[in-house]
């Protein structure tokens, strides 16, 4: 079994969301704190502590639901109602994915400081550069239309 203890009680996930282990909350930089149900709290807590690693759907039932006996279905909702709750509140740069067959992974990516990233910044450079070479080209067009 992967260790699934941590002597943190919060973690940074991404630059405007930390987790508290204790609480089970998530907690936005305005200070903001958004409560877990207990199912969902151990669910992603065993995911965060592994995170990038896939945890296998076994792992999850022992932690999760401990001594319950539960279906594969319970698993696959819990995943469900992670991801509504990540699309819900707008948490960029936590993904979870799933490993067919066999397990789920959380991967968190703290590049994320600015939504639009970097990249964003160079494709509207690009995108502007591409319209004004096209603008030069009409240009272009128009000076020798002219002089025929």
């Amino acid at each position: 079994m992967k260790a699934h203890h941590t002597n943190k009680t919060t973690i940074s996930l991404t630059p405007d969301y930390l987790f508290d282990f204790r609480k089970g909350s998530m907690i936005q930089k305005n200070g903001k704190e958004i409560f877990l149900e207990h199912r969902l709290k151990d669910f992603i807590t065993i995911l965060i502590n592994n995170k990038n690693d896939v945890v296998t759907r076994d792992e999850l039932m022992h932690y999760v639901w401990k001594d319950v006996i539960v279906t594969d279905d319970s698993i696959t909702k819990a995943a469900s109602d992670l991801r509504k709750f990540i699309a819900q509140h707008k948490i960029n740069g936590l993904q979870l994915i799933t490993i067919r067959k066999l397990g789920y992974k959380l991967e968190i990516d703290h590049s994320t400081d600015n939504p639009l990233g970097k990249t964003n910044v160079l494709q509207k450079s690009f995108k502007v550069l591409g319209y004004v070479a096209l603008a030069f080209v009409a240009l272009i067009i128009l000076i020798r239309a002219i002089n025929y």
